[in-house]
């Protein structure tokens, strides 16, 4: 049987929970320069000759495309996740694949390449360095204070 008293903390819990308001935090800005980015790559698919922007910082690279789609997700990922650092390798590692596969690399183990890099720059680069801190923590040498002997006060002189 439950013990009454735990019983009525968790209620009391319950209740101060219910009455909290969860208040959503909605970036404006951001939300109009997505809606205003979707609107710019929406233009350069449906009004803009593929041909026209073809050759623009490179040859056969389609530079506006792949710099407003790269600005795009990377404005729409930040919107949603709410990280700076996540968006970017996100919408790099998806622009970066798009652009593989125009020049003609874009196999699926090159996507899977992609993914597993991007996975190891999150895990060890974005988690805010708790991996690194956690392994020089590790393999720390001892400090100064933990390799003086300490006096043996056992022994009089």
């Amino acid at each position: 049987m439950f013990d009454p008293r735990n019983r009525r903390r968790t209620r009391r819990r319950r209740q101060k929970i219910e009455h909290k308001k969860v208040q959503i935090q909605f970036n404006w800005f951001l939300g109009f320069l997505v809606l205003l980015l979707w609107g710019a790559l929406f233009f350069i698919l449906m009004y803009i000759e593929p041909e026209l922007v073809r050759d623009i910082p490179f040859a056969n690279w389609y530079g506006p495309f792949f710099l407003v789609f790269f600005l795009t997700l990377l404005a729409t990922i930040r919107l949603v996740t709410g990280s700076r650092s996540r968006a970017l390798l996100m919408s790099l590692v998806l622009t970066s694949f798009l652009i593989l596969r125009l020049n003609g690399f874009g196999q699926w183990y090159n996507a899977l390449l992609l993914l597993a890099l991007g996975g190891c720059i999150d895990y060890f680069w974005i988690d805010k360095g708790k991996v690194w801190q956690r392994l020089r923590s590790h393999y720390a040498k001892p400090s100064d204070s933990q390799t003086k002997e300490t006096p043996n006060l056992s022994e009089k002189d």
